[in-house]
């Protein structure tokens, strides 16, 4: 998730090999069936490996579905875990879990696998959250053993999001499948799609990629020259022009580190960021020189 986003909220860096005051509540989960993912519809243990923005508001939603286990590379509180319904975890435990997220960003995504993988229990299956999907994909497939699953993901919302509509029902999801089976992708599409609300949108990496150069990269760096131009809301405003303060609004609320990650790491940010500066400059060819200079009216 915005990761804003859209999926790419949570603390950088690696995964800590211990979290606080764990042992309690841990025990209680240990045996909660992490070979299964599904069984009669229902979501079994899921690990977390990152409790940043991202990490907290998945925990509070899948909570509600099943065990959630938690670490970050920072130590996570038993209570500040708690009250997202969630138990904190050394790493080895979170990533026995059947369903294992990573819900860390781009950069430090790849330094978390390598902690991760040997950890991963046969059958588990292996997500990520990114914004974007081709690096990431590729270095799950290169770094998560061929005994777990893989599916990438980008929930194309964020805490920004859920502050406004209050949950998750009705926003989108996109699913790059990466090596899953077909009755395990169905039973996460229904899942996402029927416990959780959610519209479940399923592409490549590359599809996701060249749709996000546009609906982020370009959006954003629109967003982030309003912020930096100081645009703000004024009593002659129009419709139209409070939209584009709102576009620098959402900039600003969410950190550098993920409009960064929109703009380097989608591969095709870079081309579409080139043919919007290509179109502004016909624009301009065809607005020509300021009439008010040459004298008219």
């Amino acid at each position: 998730m915005g990761p804003e986003s859209q999926g790419a909220g949570a603390h950088e860096g690696q995964p800590a090999a211990r979290s606080s005051g764990a042992e309690p509540s841990l025990r209680a989960h240990r045996d909660a069936g992490a070979g299964r993912v599904w069984a009669a519809g229902a979501l079994e243990r899921v690990g977390i490996v990152g409790f940043g923005a991202f990490g907290r508001l998945l925990a509070g939603v899948l909570s509600a579905h099943a065990p959630v286990l938690v670490c970050d590379a920072r130590s996570v509180e038993a209570e500040q875990a708690r009250r997202h319904g969630a138990v904190p975890a050394a790493l080895s435990d979170v990533c026995a879990s059947g369903v294992v997220i990573f819900a860390v960003t781009a950069e430090g995504l790849r330094g978390a696998l390598a902690l991760a993988s040997a950890h991963l229990a046969a059958g588990a299956l292996v997500a990520d959250v990114c914004s974007v999907k081709v690096g990431p994909v590729a270095w799950m497939t290169e770094s998560v053993p061929v005994r777990c699953d893989v599916l990438g993901t980008h929930p194309l919302f964020g805490p920004q999001t859920l502050a406004e509509t209050g949950g998750v029902g009705g926003l989108t999801v996109a699913l790059c499948p990466v090596r899953v089976g077909d009755q395990r992708l169905a039973a996460v599409e229904a899942f996402l799609g029927g416990a959780l609300g959610l519209r479940v949108v399923r592409g490549t990496p590359e599809e996701h990629d060249r749709v996000m150069a546009r609906v982020q990269a370009v959006t954003q760096l629109v967003g982030q020259a309003a912020l930096e131009l100081g645009y703000t809301d004024h009593e002659l405003a129009t419709l139209g022009y409070r939209r584009l303060v709102q576009l620098g609004s959402n900039v600003a609320a969410q950190s550098e580190a993920l409009f960064m990650t929109i703009q380097r790491h989608n591969p095709y940010a870079a081309q579409e960021r080139a043919r919007f500066r290509r179109a502004l400059g016909a624009i301009e060819g065809r607005i020509g020189g300021d009439a008010h200079a040459g004298g008219a009216g």
